[in-house]
């Protein structure tokens, strides 16, 4: 008798664990897996690199608001960049720890949402990337960089739409040549182009998703001031909102000490409807560790 009860429970048990996983399932299957259907840092477009590997250890802080028609987003963003063989091979990881939402109905209706609520918080994939010189310094040939990278599955609340729950991995190679260098002055030309590709959690075709992606900027410097304008985007084979750019201007001081400090402006173009502004500060490690030696010498 006892065993038939166990038996009975255990049914029981199985089955609701059966249905729950269907539901959980069922309501991912829900979620779109395109930058146009998600919130604006799952599918983010990549950083435009200048083909050149940075030489000091920096960490960039930052507070971002991107809005648009139905969707308010606010997070902190985080990078650190570290030389590991000068001049030759370069290491970054980014991530956003922490955003904060507010949806309309629409917008919630639109993007297959089935969740309670219209606002929320989650956490960010972490992204990982190797740089590696392959050109520097060449009279008559532009610095290029190869950049290769993952994307992790770190994201949180799928449910929401906000992150994709999938790994991913780009690789991107990226041109720059200096055209002009006079006194305090500066303009350097840059292009990039590769590719980014995610997973879509779909269970039939287009498990993956290849998106070509490709960028040119030029950057302008003046005494201790660094000013750069980007078109920037990525453009996926399925054809659902996966064709995503954007123009950014960025403004950055150059003091060469402590502390650094950046805006910047992006506006969304092809199925990106995203304005969003950064204001944010670059930490140089290096002179804040020489500077705590030098202090501690004293």
């Amino acid at each position: 008798m006892k065993f038939n009860k166990l038996k009975t429970y255990n049914f029981f048990f199985s089955l609701i664990i059966f249905l729950v996983s269907i539901t959980i399932s069922s309501g991912q299957q829900n979620i779109d897996i395109s930058p146009a259907r998600l919130g604006p840092n799952a599918l983010p477009i990549p950083e435009l690199r200048m083909g050149g590997v940075n030489n000091h250890i920096l960490l960039r802080t930052a507070y971002e608001s991107q809005t648009s028609e139905g969707d308010k987003t606010h997070n902190a963003y985080l990078q650190l960049d570290v030389p590991i063989i000068k001049d030759r091979v370069g290491f970054r990881m980014f991530v956003v720890p922490y955003e904060r939402f507010k949806l309309s109905q629409e917008v919630k209706e639109e993007r297959n949402i089935k969740e309670d609520g219209l606002k929320g918080t989650a956490g960010g994939d972490i992204y990982i990337e190797t740089q590696i010189q392959i050109l520097k310094d060449k009279v008559y040939l532009p610095d290029v960089l190869l950049n290769i990278g993952i994307k992790t599955a770190s994201g949180t609340n799928l449910e929401f739409a906000r992150y994709t729950d999938s790994p991913g991995y780009l690789f991107d190679l990226s041109l720059g040549k200096t055209i002009l260098k006079k006194n305090k002055s500066l303009i350097k030309l840059y292009a990039q182009t590769g590719l980014f590709v995610f997973q879509t959690n779909r269970t039939t075709v287009y498990r993956q998703n290849d998106a070509f992606s490709y960028g040119v900027g030029m950057q302008y410097q003046v005494n201790k001031w660094i000013f750069n304008n980007e078109l920037a985007g990525y453009r996926g084979y399925i054809n659902n909102g996966d064709r995503y750019n954007a123009f950014r201007t960025t403004i950055r001081t150059n003091f060469n000490g402590l502390i650094n400090f950046e805006g910047r402006f992006q506006q969304g173009i092809a199925y990106n409807d995203y304005t969003s502004f950064r204001i944010g500060l670059i930490f140089n490690l290096d002179d804040i560790k020489n500077w705590f030696i030098k202090n501690a010498g004293e």
